[in-house]
């Protein structure tokens, strides 16, 4: 029958000490994380609007860029904007 090993020559094997050695990132990583404050509701909502108005800008810059349509006048485009915020959200 295969003896057994204590409990301290586990700890003291290699494939102990290298387990160990691989938790010891994570467990720092883990604690470093858990010292970063999350956002809240509020901030979360305005950092998605924020993120959704420059994809809209970048989005405007480019229209009738392109040479080959007009550029969309004033009520063409608000209605498009008014269009897709109806769509997305």
């Amino acid at each position: 029958m295969p003896k057994s090993l204590s409990r301290q020559e586990k700890e003291e094997s290699p494939t102990a000490q290298l387990a160990i050695a691989d938790a010891e990132p994570v467990r720092l990583y883990l604690k470093e994380i858990g010292q970063v404050k999350l956002l809240n509701v509020n901030e979360e909502f305005w950092l998605s609007t924020c993120v959704t108005a420059a994809n809209w800008l970048f989005a405007l810059q480019t229209l009738g860029i392109d040479g080959l349509s007009p550029a969309p006048n004033g009520r063409e485009l608000l209605l498009e904007i008014w269009e897709e915020i109806a769509t997305t959200w």
